[in-house]
């Protein structure tokens, strides 16, 4: 599966406004900040697993809980787990 970095922003970015209902999240905005919660969290994950091909755990999450740091991290890990991706 060949996924652009763009396209991986986009679908996270789509995943937490839904997730979340906020239409207009920064880069800055913090998952739990923003009204997330555990339940979110796990099902956003579901969402992204569905959506990207690929578990994001939710360590990850919580490593990572602004959408610009969450983003980086689930690009990284895609590119460890050797799905190919391009800027």
């Amino acid at each position: 599966m060949v996924k652009h970095n763009v396209e991986i922003a986009g679908i996270v970015r789509e995943t937490w406004s839904t997730a979340l209902d906020r239409p207009n999240l920064e880069e800055s905005s913090d998952f739990f900040v923003a009204g997330g919660h555990s339940l979110v969290a796990s099902r956003m994950m579901y969402i992204l697993r569905e959506r990207l091909g690929t578990k994001i755990s939710m360590r990850t999450l919580f490593e990572n809980p602004t959408l610009g740091a969450f983003t980086n991290a689930v690009c990284q890990k895609m590119s460890l787990d050797g799905e190919e991706f391009i800027d």
